[in-house]
């Protein structure tokens, strides 16, 4: 529901805080300052997890910041920005509750590299974190900690390297970094995904780690290890302890294996059947016939470019909708099923790629988390802005919203292209390698400008594509506006 003006007003005096900037105690929570439409009434709750009444539904409404052009939460410098969005990234995905605890792991994932950062208050060289441990191959057991546990001996090969280890859980602060190893600090983004993914799920790859001077030193594990620590506080952690191996040497074999045995298998066949539209069969006869040089144009070699076409936006479309339901979403707002095929067929490749699947250039599966990207950011910087900005609902209509994408996607093209630094600006702009963060920042940017252009506050009744492409000019919904 969109609340009246008098009850934002009522909300406001009972809240004058933004709850997320309030909740996490930073500086500038206030809402003084900013105006009415640069303020998001956020839902805290579902509406089916609310009472049916309207001061229940009102209540459910809590304002927060939401200035176009203030930083987010999950943006660098915004804990101390005076201009802030503080709704941006929440989407639909969040409760508010939720939204004030990701928000919160977000911080702190800001500041940790490895583990020991988020332990800083361990004295090194205090004993309580020592650990004996009596290791008996003969009879086939560890002792620690007063408890006996099962050996597991492994052989490397023809080497004549034995491994023993054996299975636990730890509280974490018994874990230390090992600093022969670890010299990689976490990846931020990663590590709070998998934070947040581990509040509510196991733990269920153990972290490696290994006994030298009485001490137990992480040598494989620090993402996972980091993300528990943050999802789980003090909560035991389940490890592999080793007895002996050399960190760098057990790294090697890891990373063989994982070469030898997994990568190729998932990159050549399995990915081919994840992010195309080919079937089993027919990717079995084109390896079967082709071997390294098949693709997906030797594959579909006689099906009609049509056929094609639908297979790949219905494969797309299909991901996309078990990834973040934003089709049926947009369509309840008034997106069209023509409006969301121009939309994947605008910004995806829609015909069958030559580059063989054993390729680098092969690009399906970077194809949809660019996609994924796309429909993410459009989610939340357009339509769940909507309330707030209904004049922009006027950019949904069909054949505007085809000629407003062809502007966004001819501009992201060349975003891309120079950033990623292509020979060519690519014809379809997730059809490209991994964007990275500043392309995502461009792409954000280019809908919040969209969301905020004055072209839809002035008549769009227009229905002939070369009228609206002239409207679109004169009222400065440019390429250089959108992403300048």
């Amino acid at each position: 529901m969109t609340l009246t003006s008098a009850e934002k007003k009522a909300q406001r005096a009972l809240h004058p805080n933004c709850y997320l900037c309030q909740a996490l105690g930073v500086p500038f929570s206030e809402l003084a300052g900013y105006e009415d439409r640069h303020i998001q009434y956020d839902h805290w709750l579902p509406q089916g997890r609310i009472g049916g009444s309207q001061a229940d539904l009102v209540a459910n409404q809590l304002p927060m910041h939401a200035h176009p052009q203030g930083l987010g939460p999950l943006e660098p410098g915004w804990a101390q920005a005076t201009k802030r969005n503080c709704h941006r990234g929440k989407g639909n995905k969040f409760t508010g509750q939720e939204w004030t605890e990701y928000v919160t792991i977000c911080q702190r994932v800001a500041k940790t590299d490895y583990s020991d950062d988020l332990m800083s208050d361990r004295n090194q060289a205090d004993s309580a974190y020592d650990v004996e441990i009596s290791w008996n191959q003969a009879s086939g057991e560890a002792t620690m900690l007063g408890k006996t546990y099962p050996l597991m001996l492994q052989r490397v090969g023809n080497s004549g390297e034995e491994w023993l280890s054996f299975s636990t859980v730890l509280p974490p602060t018994l874990l230390w970094r090992d600093l022969e190893v670890q010299s990689r600090g976490a990846d931020h983004e990663r590590l709070a995904k998998l934070a947040w993914h581990l509040k509510s799920n196991p733990l269920l790859s153990p972290i490696l780690c290994r006994w030298a001077e009485r001490r137990l030193y992480v040598f494989d594990g620090n993402h996972r290890l980091c993300a528990f620590i943050l999802a789980r506080q003090d909560h035991p952690v389940p490890v592999v302890i080793f007895d002996g191996p050399d960190p760098k040497r057990f790294l090697e074999v890891a990373a063989e294996a994982h070469e030898s045995l997994t990568q190729m298998k998932y990159q050549f066949t399995e990915k081919a059947l994840k992010f195309s539209a080919l079937n089993e069969q027919e990717l079995a006869e084109a390896e079967d016939k082709y071997g390294e040089a098949a693709s997906e144009a030797l594959a579909w070699k006689g099906l009609r470019p049509t056929d094609v076409k639908l297979r790949i936006a219905g494969r797309l479309s299909g991901r996309l909708d078990g990834l973040g339901g934003w089709r049926l979403k947009w369509k309840a707002l008034g997106v069209t099923d023509p409006s969301w095929n121009e939309f994947i067929s605008t910004y995806a490749r829609l015909s069958a790629e030559t580059a063989p699947f054993v390729s680098d250039m092969y690009l399906r599966e970077e194809e949809f988390e660019n996609l994924s990207d796309l429909c993410r950011i459009f989610d939340e910087e357009l339509f769940d802005q909507l309330d707030s900005c209904p004049e922009v609902k006027a950019s949904l209509k069909t054949k505007w919203w085809k000629r407003a994408h062809h502007r966004f996607s001819t501009r992201l093209g060349q975003v891309v292209k120079d950033n990623l630094e292509l020979g060519n600006t690519p014809p379809a702009p997730a059809y490209t390698p991994r964007w990275n963060d500043y392309v995502r920042s461009r792409v954000r940017l280019g809908v919040e400008n969209w969301r905020e252009s004055p072209a839809w506050r002035e008549a769009t009744a227009a229905n002939n594509e070369f009228d609206i492409d002239n409207l679109l000019t004169a009222r400065g919904f440019t390429e250089a506006y959108l992403i300048p």
